[in-house]
């Protein structure tokens, strides 16, 4: 619990966020600036989780949209990153539509139980960010 209760505190460089239905949570999205000086023009979402039966009514797509924008603005960064599993067919969609690129595949990302899972790395630029592109 006390675990928990760190990742939930606030930071002046990174937020998590929480969806609530009347009774319970039911989705989380966590985003973290990189600690490096050189970096630390960029976040990345570290997790991201909505319960199946809030799935399909917009939940995942709000709480990135917030997450996104706090990156914007509190963190002024100018590019969120983020990794998700290639068989994660609805979760790819929904980060394309909010603006995410593909610009890698890590062969092997995971091992379930004998399985080996790949990894997109996908990259979300802000508007900001496109102004500094020469």
């Amino acid at each position: 619990m006390e675990e928990v209760g760190h990742r939930l505190s606030a930071k002046p460089d990174g937020a998590m966020f929480g969806a609530f239905d009347a009774t319970s949570i039911v989705g989380v999205v966590g985003l973290q600036r990189e600690s490096m000086r050189k970096l630390a023009h960029k976040a990345f979402i570290w997790g991201m989780y909505v319960a199946p039966e809030a799935r399909r009514q917009g939940v995942g797509r709000k709480l990135l949209q917030h997450a996104l924008e706090y990156a914007w603005t509190s963190l002024s960064v100018t590019q969120v990153n983020l990794g998700v599993n290639t068989g994660n067919t609805p979760a790819v969609e929904l980060y394309k539509s909010l603006g995410f690129e593909t610009y890698g595949v890590e062969r092997g990302f995971l091992l379930v139980d004998g399985v080996l899972y790949d990894e997109y790395q996908m990259v979300c630029a802000s508007v900001k960010a496109a102004g500094l592109r020469a």
